[in-house]
């Protein structure tokens, strides 16, 4: 059980790590392209 806990906690921090990723890299673009 604490296992699970575990691996859930740290696939989370991976997802906001890549998040945050996506983010910083894509907001740029975004922001600049001219609509």
């Amino acid at each position: 059980m604490l296992e699970d806990k575990l691996v859930t906690y740290r696939v989370s921090k991976a997802n906001e790590q890549a998040r945050d990723t996506y983010v910083s890299t894509m907001v740029p673009t975004v922001t600049m392209s001219p609509r």
